[in-house]
């Protein structure tokens, strides 16, 4: 009976992190955690805010998870064309730049959505990189430089020495979709797993471990970690050293596959095989994201009779 009280623990507390994952910030007042003060008044007010703020602008891109943009953002604006803009209760930002109370270090949130009375105030432009077009808008009470959007670039019209004849009258062009998610590699970095493993025999195991990512090709990258799973329930084995190196390829849209080897030093020492299956559940591949994937373990010895040795569920965590 305990152990079936603490797995449906353990799963409900995954369930309750996933949820969460999902979960899309609000804000209903501006000037509360303002990034930049004065209030802006002017397109001359906007670019002081940029050139007084760059260092912290680029803080921010990089915890957004996009330090690419930045060069182009910085390129590019001084000659961006700035519009006036209105804000709707409902709308959503990809991201958002704000200072606690207006002093500190830049704070990223993302997904969030204004959910006040009335319209705000703001500057829109746009920034072009890698054949995408970037949709920036910056709320004038405040300050937040935020992420709105993000589409494709318009194919340029083809050029022609023949004259034109006025284009008949037509409807109003339908808004560009937004990108969908950009089918990219992972970039690289530090990696941290969480979960649960169940070995047969029986015994019950929580498990951390912390590497790195290595890129090797679009959709292919080595995973190597090391840490250790912690006996909680059961009798066979105790806790065990974990050093780990898997291969993982994704191989459509938010799935992945994982196959590697691994060593655990419970029961004398041992060499495992490792697959497993995961699905991005929060966040892009070239910024910070969480995968929930299942995985199973079992000694190379024990291969032949189809015996997989542990089991488990855990969520992967990608700075």
């Amino acid at each position: 009976m305990k152990k079936k009280l603490f797995l449906v623990l353990v799963v409900c507390l995954l369930g309750c992190f996933v949820s969460s994952a999902f979960a899309a910030s609000t804000f209903k007042r501006v000037s509360v955690n303002p990034f930049y003060r004065p209030p802006l008044t002017s397109e001359a007010d906007l670019r002081a805010l940029v050139k007084s703020r760059n260092t912290q602008i680029r803080t921010g891109f990089a915890k957004a998870g996009y330090p690419d943009l930045y060069p182009a953002f910085s390129e590019q604006f001084p000659s961006a064309t700035i519009d006036s803009i209105k804000v709707s209760s409902g709308e959503t930002f990809k991201w958002m730049l704000f200072r606690k109370k207006g002093s500190g270090p830049v704070i990223v949130t993302k997904d969030v959505t204004w959910v006040g009375a009335g319209p705000l105030d703001a500057y829109r432009f746009y920034i072009d990189s890698n054949g995408k077009r970037y949709e920036f808008a910056v709320l004038t009470a405040c300050g937040n430089l935020s992420l709105k959007n993000i589409t494709a670039i318009p194919a340029p019209m083809p050029a022609t020495t023949e004259a034109v004849p006025p284009a008949p009258i037509a409807a109003a062009p339908e808004a560009v979709p937004p990108a969908p998610m950009p089918d990219a590699k992972f970039r690289g970095g530090p990696v941290v797993d969480a979960g649960f493993f169940k070995l047969f025999d029986p015994a019950s195991y929580l498990f951390g471990r912390i590497g790195y990512e290595f890129p090797l090709f679009d959709k292919l990258s080595l995973l190597a970690f090391v840490g250790g799973a912690f006996r909680v329930d059961g009798r066979d084995g105790g806790s065990a050293f974990i050093a780990d190196v898997i291969l993982d390829y994704h191989w459509w849209n938010r799935l992945s596959f994982g196959l590697g080897a691994g060593y655990w030093s419970g029961n004398d020492g041992q060499m495992d095989a490792i697959a497993n299956l995961g699905f991005l559940v929060y966040g892009n591949p070239d910024s910070f994201n969480s995968t929930l994937f299942l995985e199973g373990r079992s000694e190379v010895g024990e291969l032949d009779r189809l015996h997989v040795g542990r089991y488990g569920l855990g969520m992967r965590f990608r700075f």
